[in-house]
Formats: C-alpha cells, structure tokens, sequence
C-alpha cells in the first residue's frame, strides 16, 4: 500500500494497492481475508490495481467448472473492501 497525495490538493491524500491473487486454491481465502485487512486499515479514497486470480461471475469463466463458494467469498470480499 503507498500513500499518495496531488499537488493541488496535498492534505486528501489517497493509498495505491497493487495485488496479485494467488493461483492455488487453497490460498485464495488468505488471500481475500489479507485484502480486507488491508482495505480496513486504509481510509479511503483508495485505488486497487489487481489481478485477484478469482471468478466474479460465470460469464467470467471459458469453462463450466466453478468453485461457487470462492465466487461468493470474492463478492463478499468485493463488498466489504467497497472495491
């Protein structure tokens, strides 16, 4: 996470996180409880680059095989960090 402030306006500052999901599903909950932890202690406005590693819809996926649960844990993730 980097702080980061404009020039024309120093004193509203905003924080950069740069993310990349782990490919192993067995890290992905980690992983998504990690990015709430950093979400939380980040006031915002923040800016999220990422590549979560993680299906957020069907559409998303060029094949049928979906892990529901981790798709609903993202959503959960998604709204609870307000990304």
């Amino acid at each position: 996470m980097v702080k980061l402030s404009s020039l024309c306006s120093p004193s509203e500052p905003w924080f950069l996180t740069n993310v990349y999901g782990p490919p192993n599903r067995g890290d992905k909950l980690a992983f998504l409880q990690e990015l709430r932890h950093v979400a939380a202690t980040c006031p915002s406005p923040k800016l999220v680059c990422a590549d979560f590693n993680l299906i957020y819809q069907a559409t998303d996926k060029s094949n049928g095989r979906l892990h529901r649960s981790l798709m609903h844990e993202f959503h959960h993730a998604i709204d609870n960090t307000q990304l």
